[in-house]
């Protein structure tokens, strides 16, 4: 697979609003986008996955700040998006969702987790089940799921949130 600039920067790189369809004009178009709503991205899963290094690409054109983890462990995740004030987690389907939303029903440490509003699950499974068990927990949390790939595009994007919007 080879990709072209224009390739990268319009299907991965968030050239175009997959939320809305706008195609950005021009480079600049896009890194206002960050400075009108900025937001703290997590991506969890390892850079060496698309999923990941687009995404984090994708918020770092837009002019995002983002946090890194060195390996996943579920109790650390939380406990950086409660100290880094992360909006948006994205993750890999139930892989990941499931270990996060269970370490949040263990004994332990409570995290003010007042800024998390986006969890995005890309590349792999992500059960209705694990859905339900964070909408539970956070009834505004805005969840959106994409199945695909780089090479061949979303193969499906289902996005919304619970009760109250994706506040």
């Amino acid at each position: 697979m080879v990709w072209r600039q224009e390739d990268v920067f319009f299907a991965l790189g968030g050239g175009i609003d997959v939320t809305n369809g706008h195609r950005m004009a021009t480079p600049e178009e896009i890194a206002t986008t960050g400075f009108e709503q900025p937001v703290t991205f997590f991506p969890i899963a390892p850079l060496m996955h698309g999923a990941t290094q687009w995404g984090l690409m994708q918020q770092l054109f837009k002019g995002n700040r983002a946090v890194l983890l060195d390996r996943f462990d579920p109790h650390r995740v939380w406990q950086l998006t409660a100290g880094e004030r992360v909006n948006v987690v994205m993750i890999t389907g139930d892989a990941m969702g499931r270990p996060l939303v269970e370490a949040l029903d263990q004994p332990g440490p409570e995290y003010d987790l007042s800024a998390f509003f986006g969890l995005v699950s890309s590349a792999a499974l992500f059960s209705a089940p694990v859905k339900r068990r964070f909408l539970e927990r956070f009834p505004a949390l805005y969840l959106s799921d994409a199945i695909g790939s780089s090479e061949g595009g979303a193969g499906g994007i289902s996005q919304g949130g619970g009760e109250g919007g994706a506040g």
